[in-house]
Order: structure tokens, then C-alpha cells, then sequence
């Protein structure tokens, strides 16, 4: 196994200052990808589940 070569990094966290509009408008794609992680997360949960139960596998 080849080892990782790491570097020095950092993060650092600003508070994001928006007013109700702007934060109504970041929300909305926010949600929505949400949503199909979810939707698309459970489609292959289903398939998962279909595949290790049938006589083939």
C-alpha cells in the first residue's frame, strides 16, 4: 500500500450574513438536493435488498 503524502491545510468557518429573500433562495436547491440524495439513497437500498435476496447471487 503506497502511503498518502499529506500537507498542512486548514479550515476556517464564516458566518454567512443574508437577509430572509437571500436565504429563501439558498434553501430552495439545498432542499432539493436533499431530496433526490434521499430518493436516489433509498432506490438503491430497494435494489441492494433485491439483488442479496434472489437465487443468483
Amino acid at each position: 500500500m503506497i502511503a498518502k503524502i499529506s500537507t498542512d491545510s486548514f479550515i476556517t468557518e464564516m458566518p454567512l450574513i443574508i437577509d430572509s429573500k437571500q436565504e429563501k433562495a439558498l434553501l430552495a436547491p439545498f432542499q432539493a438536493g436533499r431530496q433526490l440524495y434521499n430518493a436516489c439513497l433509498g432506490e438503491i437500498m430497494t435494489r441492494l435488498e433485491l439483488v442479496g435476496n434472489s437465487s443468483a447471487y
